[in-house]
């Protein structure tokens, strides 16, 4: 499965690995892991990144992400990682020139545009795809490189509860583990260290969901005021969309935000109700629970249209 791959990274000297924009803990977390792997054959690697980190993981790694853009013209090979198209690279494909572009992710809208495709939708995160690559590569994981595939499939996996989550899923965070992670603190820092503002913020905006179809939908519209009320960035709303879904009675939640000119929609869902049919619609993908676009609507435009068709998909 991983022959072509490994045989293109052996060839390489200097390695892009770009995840996509506006990263979460399985793009950054495989990202690094990545990185620090294949430094220990002798590579040359940088990873791209230059958006601000989600906040509960903003205290990973940060010295192993920066911006590449000039190390773009010495690269010899660009991995994308947990991208699904793309339109959705850190890194547009036009600056990136000839670079042949390995293609590794797990969603099932992914668009198969690199040179070698390793799409696996079956898996729990794209994390869980470099585990199985650095081993089958005969790199030792150490605690550093597992510390970041650990948050790589725990953040992706909701903490193990989403229905990705697979035995499979749960061995090698099992082998993760053994290699030394300080687990405690981990949590500490991935689900317990949450700033007041970011708190008050949360508040808020619980506070201004809505309910609809007879409170089968949730939809929570989040102004840029309102960040810039607490000083905080559009990563601030992470988890609210999972938060708004869990209300009693809801099987579809979406979460639309202002960032910059452009509206980030989160759309998250339980059991059979498919979100990924809709962000396609949109121009986005994702899985059948957990999707999401970006759109140049203004915020109340597309959550009209948003509404109306979940209406229509889901016979509401």
């Amino acid at each position: 499965m991983f022959s072509d791959i490994v045989k293109r990274i052996n060839k390489a000297k200097r390695i892009l690995i770009i995840p996509h924009i506006m990263p979460d803990g399985d793009a950054i977390g495989s990202s690094i892991a990545l990185k620090l792997a294949l430094q220990k054959i002798g590579k040359i690697v940088c990873v791209h990144n230059t958006a601000p980190l989600p906040d509960d993981i903003s205290f990973i790694g940060m010295e192993h992400i920066s911006d590449a853009t000039e190390f773009v013209a010495s690269a010899d090979l660009a991995i994308a990682l947990d991208s699904s198209d793309k339109n959705r690279l850190s890194i547009p494909l036009d600056d990136i020139g000839g670079l042949d572009i390995i293609n590794i992710d797990h969603h099932r809208t992914n668009e198969n545009y690199g040179l070698l495709n390793l799409v696996l939708p079956e898996v729990s995160a794209t994390g869980e795809i470099i585990y199985n690559l650095i081993v089958s590569m005969g790199i030792e994981v150490d605690a550093e490189i597992a510390e970041n595939l650990y948050i790589a499939i725990a953040t992706d996996t909701g903490r193990f509860l989403y229905s990705n989550t697979h035995p499979e899923t749960m061995r090698i965070a099992a082998k993760l583990l053994e290699n030394g992670i300080d687990i405690d603190n981990l949590n500490i820092q991935l689900y317990q260290n949450k700033p007041f503002a970011k708190v008050m913020f949360e508040s808020e905006a619980i506070l201004s969901t809505k309910l609809f179809y007879q409170k089968r939908l949730s939809v929570v519209c989040l102004e840029k005021s309102l960040f810039e009320k607490y000083g905080l960035n559009h990563t601030a709303s992470d988890g609210i969309v999972e938060r708004a879904r869990n209300i009693r009675g809801v099987d579809v939640s979406f979460l639309l935000k202002e960032v910059d000119d452009m509206v980030k929609v989160s759309m998250r869902s339980k059991g059979d109700f498919d979100v990924s049919l809709i962000a396609g619609i949109f121009g986005g993908g994702g899985h059948k629970n957990a999707a999401g676009f970006v759109t140049k609507h203004k915020l109340y435009s597309i959550n009209k249209l948003l509404i109306e068709e979940a209406g229509k998909q889901y016979g509401f």
